[in-house]
């Protein structure tokens, strides 16, 4: 299995993970109770536009760090688009 791990901001706030069908998220900023910048936003649309262009990517896991009872996880579905 192989794992490749992206870190965006300089301190590596928010963590993308590739690992078979799993692509895992995380944001980690506990001085601040992993409260979003305007940059981690960004950052985070930027992953959410790049996990769906790996085909191995089937679920997606948003975790905090440290972990406080906080796993959400969403299954990636295919876009289709509407016919007209």
């Amino acid at each position: 299995m192989r794992v490749t791990i992206k870190r965006t901001e300089k301190d590596g706030k928010i963590t993308l993970q590739e690992s078979g069908s799993f692509a895992i998220v995380t944001i980690h900023r506990p001085d601040l109770k992993n409260a979003l910048t305007n940059r981690m936003w960004e950052d985070l649309t930027a992953i959410g536009r790049r996990i769906p262009e790996n085909p191995k990517n089937k679920v997606v896991i948003l975790r905090l760090d440290p972990i406080l009872n906080n796993l959400t996880i969403f299954p990636l579905r295919k876009r289709t688009m509407p016919s007209a």
